[in-house]
């Protein structure tokens, strides 16, 4: 069934799947030989949803804050990097729309960020 939905999403969309390259995560409520049947009918790598793709978190657990967590240490480095330099108010201000904004609006349009985590990266992008 799995497999005839994504010939039928390849059909429609012109795109082909590369399963070979694919990979399923399995949730713990799956059987091993349900598991087994699935991932050698589609021909994909079963694992453990522990990596990262594009930079970004395949699972994302129960904290989000924590998950995201990173986006303000990145966040906190570059402002650390610049500090150093002497900036002009403009200069800053071109600094935080071109770099730091950057940061967090590409995972923005991925996931919903927490308002604690947004509020925390609001801060210190204002006091910088």
């Amino acid at each position: 069934m799995m497999k005839n939905i994504l010939e039928t999403y390849e059909a429609a969309s012109g795109q082909a799947i590369s399963l070979p390259k694919s990979e399923v995560y399995y949730s713990a409520c799956v059987d091993a030989p349900l598991k087994d049947s699935i991932t050698n009918t589609l021909v994909v790598r079963a694992v453990m949803g522990t990596r990262n793709y594009l930079g970004l978190h395949f699972m994302v657990g129960r904290s989000k804050e924590a998950t995201f967590g990173f986006i303000k240490d990145q966040i906190l480095h570059k402002i650390n990097t610049w500090s150093i330099k002497c900036l002009s108010k403009a200069g800053r201000e071109v600094m935080i729309k071109s770099v730091l904004q950057s940061i967090s609006s590409y995972i923005m349009s991925i996931y919903f960020l927490p308002n604690k985590l947004i509020d925390g990266i609001e801060k210190m992008i204002n006091a910088f």
